[in-house]
């Protein structure tokens, strides 16, 4: 697979590709055929059969689970896409999973392959925390993660179109996985951002935390950051 995506030499459209992937559960061959068409026509095979300007009728709806006074558990695959009639589908709708308390996408590492992927994404604990252990992919829209507490990340949340958002107003954010955004990828805490795993984004990283407390950690990660993506250095980082 990953060979299949370092064919395509737009980062764009190997997001697109990636999140199709863990949505549909492609096969090697399927990659490489998708990646041809792509070569030949610079349009995806389901972009010929359903161009955007075209599916409005089919962006109906959208998927909320929301729990008012407790928490939410997820431990199964969240498909935007289970809502359209036909297979390969047209568009995926949103989804939106909002808990009083705190919402757990997965328990451990051994959920890091479920997937939640639609057009958007909302996941909002409102006094609570998020857990993320699982892939997370906005084909369209942004992919956004808000939290009353603090959001810890262990899975991979991408916005194949758009922008990724964490908000932790009170606390704080620790991102062990991956966080991939076509446009921005935007941190933001109340108190610091351990950002130990990847944050990549095609326009801007924006990482902003603090409530005039010393945070010595960011401080260095941020000029591993700036060495790693801005200078290309990568053991001085």
């Amino acid at each position: 697979h990953a060979r299949s995506l370092l064919g395509l030499d737009d980062p764009h459209a190997q997001n697109m590709l990636l999140a199709r992937i863990l949505n549909l559960n492609l096969t090697v061959r399927d990659c490489e055929d998708i990646v041809n068409t792509y070569k030949e026509k610079k349009v995806f095979p389901w972009q010929e059969e359903n161009p955007v300007e075209s599916t409005e009728d089919a962006i109906a709806g959208a998927m909320d689970i929301i729990a008012e006074n407790g928490s939410v558990l997820n431990l199964g695959e969240i498909s935007g896409y289970a809502l359209q009639e036909e297979l390969p589908p047209k568009m995926p709708v949103s989804v939106t999973i909002v808990a009083a308390n705190s919402i757990h996408n997965g328990i451990d590492a051994k959920d890091i392959n479920t997937t939640v992927v639609a057009k958007e994404i909302s996941m909002i604990a409102e006094n609570g925390s998020v857990n993320n252990y699982m892939n997370v992919a906005a084909m369209v829209g942004d992919a956004a993660i808000s939290a009353g507490d603090f959001i810890i990340n262990h899975g991979n949340v991408v916005a194949a179109s758009s922008n990724v958002t964490l908000n932790a107003d009170n606390k704080f954010i620790e991102n062990y996985g991956s966080i991939d955004a076509a446009d921005d990828a935007v941190l933001k805490a109340g108190t610091y951002i351990e950002n130990v795993g990847e944050t990549t984004a095609l326009k801007n990283v924006v990482m902003e935390a603090g409530q005039d407390i010393a945070n010595p950690i960011a401080t260095i990660l941020s000029a591993a950051m700036m060495l790693r993506y801005s200078f290309d250095l990568d053991k001085e980082a």
